[in-house]
């Protein structure tokens, strides 16, 4: 309860409705993040006419061949609490895949008839999506009192807004979409970590690199307009390479703190997250 408070009171959009829907699940419209994607075990009963083999083990880079990855993989959606139940309970998920039948008929096994499908989720693949959880809290909530002020004593009246710094640290931490970035020069340890297709978090980050606002808000503008083309592998457009020409020619840096050689290397690695390159 009072994380989903915390969530409302810092104004990030993605961190409420991250901490909703780990407490009240996750609707079938959302994707799951990726510590809630479990691979299981699959296997089979075949009928070769005059033999049955039950329980026949069925790879599953078979089943993503034929069928498609989301059939060897289990989302799980419960909430965290219910996650916590089926752990009380020890057994594991079975999964009755009846409709897969359809999808991999005559395609397993030569001459075989496939007349039934299951799945399995072992414990300790729970047990770590569980830990997952309670670890990503944990981590979320010690780097948002590092950052914002009134956090640690919980003194909500006296936490100002700053989605742009929330949405970075939580998708950094949530989703680990970081990367390090050296440069010469005083201070030239930066770390970039831009959600894709998140124009927020994609500012945030240029302004945690060095940039004011009014600088982040335009190159952020720049790499948002345009995808770099295929055969572009700088990750960058027309639009933020002649950008950045003009910057490197008159040696601003535009307050980068690695200074003019690091400023092109903070914006192909936004860029590239930004739009899913890496």
């Amino acid at each position: 309860m009072k994380l989903r408070l915390l969530a409302a009171k810092l104004g990030s959009t993605d961190f409420e409705i991250w901490v909703k829907h780990e407490a009240e699940g996750y609707p079938q419209v959302c994707d799951v993040p990726d510590y809630r994607q479990l691979g299981m075990s699959i296997s089979g009963h075949f009928d070769f006419g005059l033999k049955r083999v039950n329980n026949a083990p069925i790879p599953p880079a078979l089943i993503e061949q034929i069928a498609g990855k989301g059939w060897s993989q289990l989302q799980m959606r419960e909430s965290a609490a219910s996650i916590d139940a089926v752990l009380q309970e020890g057994n594991g998920i079975n999964l009755d895949l009846s409709n897969l039948i359809l999808l991999i008929q005559g395609k397993i096994y030569a001459g075989s008839a496939c007349q039934q499908v299951t799945g399995f989720v072992g414990h300790a693949a729970i047990v770590e999506v569980s830990n997952s959880i309670r670890n990503r809290i944990l981590e979320l909530t010690i780097e948002l009192e590092k950052r914002i002020s009134g956090i640690g004593d919980f003194q909500l009246q006296k936490v100002e807004k700053q989605p742009e710094v929330v949405s970075q640290i939580f998708h950094q931490t949530i989703h680990g979409t970081m990367t390090n970035i050296q440069s010469s020069g005083d201070d030239a340890h930066i770390q970039i970590a831009v959600q894709s297709n998140d124009v927020g978090s994609l500012k945030a980050a240029l302004s945690e690199a060095g940039m004011n606002s009014d600088t982040s808000a335009e190159l952020a503008e720049l790499i948002s307009s345009e995808k770099p083309k295929s055969d572009e592998p700088s990750g960058l457009s027309a639009k933020v390479r002649n950008w950045l020409s003009q910057r490197l020619n008159d040696g601003v840096d535009e307050g980068i703190k690695g200074g003019v050689g690091a400023l092109s290397k903070v914006a192909q690695e936004a860029a590239m997250q930004y739009w899913g390159l890496k």
